[in-house]
């Protein structure tokens, strides 16, 4: 519609299902996108990473967040997805960190993995939020890793257990602070490093997704 100085007020649909605001003269309106007020998706991989054979810490996600992003208090979630075979003879670990910037905000490792012939599916979920400053930072993470079977008492990749408690998965948590500036680019950074090189070692992320909370 048309204000009273004759400008053209309204809302488009943009490519990609963008919301755009219109306004400015009727022949010649101008549009800017009305920015999202709520949860968004920031990144998203669908392709196969491994790490495969190497004691090296390896990076399996990265993505350049962009400056302000986090504004002062908003939260990055990311959440990885994907499976792991130790086949090796003997028990295994993996230390997992998560980075932001410079920074190491959460590290830790990741049990005692006994040998077995079938992979195990895994899940993990790391949150970084800025807590009222651009340069604070908080990051907790927690992990799920299942047991070397096909399911008993479902379908899919991975044993979680059985109802009555017997062959538990495995979870962890732990969190951590920085203090990175993020009103500049800085990247976020998931690494694994696997304590033995082993052909028969191999850490795959399948599936990542970024989400701006």
């Amino acid at each position: 519609y048309s204000d009273a100085n004759g400008d053209e007020q309204g809302i488009v649909l943009g490519a990609s299902g963008t919301v755009k605001m219109s306004n400015g003269p009727a022949a010649a309106p101008s549009y800017q996108a009305i920015p999202a007020s709520g949860p968004s998706i920031y990144d998203r991989v669908t392709a196969q990473t491994e790490v495969v054979n190497t004691a090296v810490e390896t990076a399996i996600y990265t993505k350049t967040i962009t400056g302000n992003a986090l504004s002062t208090n908003k939260t990055l979630r990311l959440t990885l997805v994907g499976d792991y075979l130790n086949n090796s003879g003997a028990g295994d670990s993996i230390k997992w960190r998560f980075k932001y910037g410079a920074t190491t905000v959460v590290g830790a490792w990741d049990g005692n993995h006994a040998n077995h012939t079938a992979r195990r599916a895994w899940k993990m979920v790391f949150e970084l939020s800025n807590r009222g400053a651009t340069n604070s930072q908080l990051g907790a993470w927690f992990g799920f890793m299942s047991q070397p079977a096909t399911p008993t008492y479902g379908t899919g990749f991975g044993e979680s257990g059985d109802p009555v408690g017997n062959s538990l998965a495995y979870f962890a948590g732990i969190y951590g602070t920085a203090a990175v500036d993020s009103t500049v680019n800085q990247d976020l950074v998931v690494t694994v490093e696997l304590v033995t090189a082993a052909a028969t070692i191999s850490l795959r992320i399948q599936y990542a997704l970024l989400e701006l909370l």
